[in-house]
């Protein structure tokens, strides 16, 4: 953001309106910042506080994320299989498509991580989920 800030232009209007800009983003990431310290707060004396903090163990899952999959799902050890948590979340065969369709456009990553990954990974399979 500094750089940013250095920029000259050539009608001071430009100027104003890069500063009320950077304003806003710097109130956003104060606003981010605090509402993220609550959430930590409220998280620890939480009955689901144990299954957020094991989310986190992996990786590049953050404190956010594992919330909201956790007020989401709940624990996802009352699904059996990955098919049941796809069923629920109502995106498996939706998914599947999107992925066919797609592919020839590039539009979604077939190495992405979803939560059929993420089950299998809670529940030790190792299986390709590559189909």
């Amino acid at each position: 953001m500094r750089w940013i800030s250095t920029l000259k232009f050539e009608h001071p209007a430009h100027f104003i309106v890069l500063k009320e800009y950077c304003q806003a983003i710097e109130d956003a990431e104060v606003r981010l910042k605090r509402l993220t310290d609550l959430i930590s707060e409220t998280v620890k004396s939480w009955t689901m506080a144990p299954v957020v903090e094991a989310y986190q163990a992996w990786r590049g899952v953050s404190l956010i994320a594992a919330v909201v999959f956790v007020a989401e799902i709940g624990d996802i050890r009352r699904f059996e299989n990955p098919r049941q948590l796809m069923a629920f979340l109502g995106s498996f065969r939706q998914r599947a498509r999107q992925v066919n369709m797609s592919n020839a456009a590039g539009s979604l990553r077939p190495g992405t991580v979803g939560p059929v990954a993420c089950w299998s990974k809670a529940h030790g399979l190792t299986a390709s989920l590559r189909g």
